[in-house]
């Protein structure tokens, strides 16, 4: 079994490297330590060694081995195998392993925990016949135990994995104002059931009061699919926008990191220039108009995340963006190409998911920590060496 184990971790292993998922690839280097621990009793089994302690052996080895494995970071493996994507399935998976391999070992050791507790208490007599009562029970039937104990366990993993991601996620206090645009209540009206005005939903509703509200306003989001026209494939692709009424543009305080010559200096004119004019839009961070930019951050992650980038030939950001392969250059100052560039992508998606794949591609194979800190290291030594030499 040890043996069959180990191969179908190898297989498992094969898959992972192949798809580049963490999952798969740390349950496979997971299966072939259990079929190399499960290998041991054929080794022991040779010595004078009791077999109950051939058992306790292979069995807590397994466990210790499972906890320690687990607990490594994600990213163990990527200097061997390369770069891995993982999600917030690895919480979880890691979770129940390090769950599983924790009560595994307390189970297969208990009665060595009991002789020590009672070694502790054995001078405390009243408290050792207390105690030896208290866990005749659950020794009794050591796989009932180990089950009601991973179960605990779980819901107590399972609370703390939740209350940090919560925490995590969840927006400051002092950047609510920032993130919220100075909205305070939130609610989503089912398309079944519109509200044509929810000022006068409000005045009708005995238990609200308008006076309570300093503003009200609505926007609303609409996801629609687009093809382009005469294109070899016709496959539909998704595309969202969002529509704001006027009380919603009228008292919004959503800031405005990058504003067109003509509609600024601040984000309230954005807004008000939206209300006077419909045909206005405000695009997200993947358009990168800079004047002046050193490197370009915020291209990279929208590459990273398989995005069509359009941007300015200024700075680093031609390092960044392939022209009409990762996304679009445009020079600097340029509005009308910014625009038509946008445009392209909008009315082109297949064109759009073709470049974002690309440079999704490109920035994990040159944009990656690893090499970019292996060649500022090779690049300082090579200063030492020069310095060194001029000296």
């Amino acid at each position: 079994m040890g043996i069959l184990t180990a191969v179908g971790g190898v297989v498992v292993l094969a898959h992972g490297i192949v798809s580049e998922t963490v999952a798969s690839s740390m349950i496979a280097i997971a299966l072939v330590l259990i079929g190399a621990a499960m290998t041991l009793p054929l080794v022991l089994g040779r010595t004078d060694t009791r077999p109950e302690l051939i058992d306790r052996l292979a069995f807590t080895f397994i466990g210790i081995v499972m906890l320690a494995w687990w607990v490594l970071p994600f990213d163990t493996l990527e200097p061997v195998i390369g770069h891995l994507d993982s999600d917030i399935e690895m919480f979880f998976v890691s979770g129940i392993a390090m769950v599983a391999a924790a009560v595994w070992t307390v189970m297969y050791n208990a009665d060595l925990l009991l002789r020590a507790i009672t070694f502790l208490t054995s001078g405390i007599g009243k408290l050792r016949p207390v105690l030896v009562t208290a866990v005749a029970y659950p020794m009794s039937a050591k796989f009932r135990t180990g089950l009601t104990l991973a179960m605990f366990a779980l819901v107590i993993f399972t609370l703390i994995v939740v209350s940090i991601l919560t925490e995590a996620f969840s927006t400051t206090s002092d950047r609510v104002a920032l993130a919220t645009g100075g909205w305070d209540i939130e609610g989503t009206i089912a398309p079944g059931t519109p509200i044509a005005d929810i000022g006068q939903a409000i005045d009708d509703n005995p238990a609200l009061s308008a006076d309570s509200f300093r503003a009200v306003g609505g926007y609303t989001a609409i996801p629609f699919q687009a093809r382009q026209v005469g294109a070899e494939s016709h496959e539909w692709q998704w595309y969202r926008v969002r529509a704001a009424d006027d009380r919603f543009l009228a008292k919004t305080e959503y800031k405005i990191k990058l504003i067109s010559d003509g509609y600024g200096p601040s984000s309230r004119d954005v807004w008000e220039a939206l209300r006077r004019d419909p045909s206005l839009v405000v695009v997200d961070a993947t358009v990168v108009p800079s004047r002046d930019e050193a490197f370009g951050l915020v291209a990279l992650e929208a590459a990273l995340m398989a995005s069509p980038v359009v941007a300015t030939r200024v700075g680093g950001l031609p390092e960044i963006v392939v022209h009409n392969e990762t996304g679009i250059l445009v020079s600097n100052g340029d509005s009308e190409a910014m625009a038509d560039a946008i445009e392209h992508l909008f009315t082109h998606p297949e064109a759009a998911a073709a470049m974002g794949r690309a440079a999704r591609e490109r920035v994990i194979a040159e944009f990656n920590w690893q090499d970019n800190v292996e060649a500022y290291d090779t690049l300082y030594r090579q200063m030492g060496t020069h310095a060194g030499k001029s000296m």
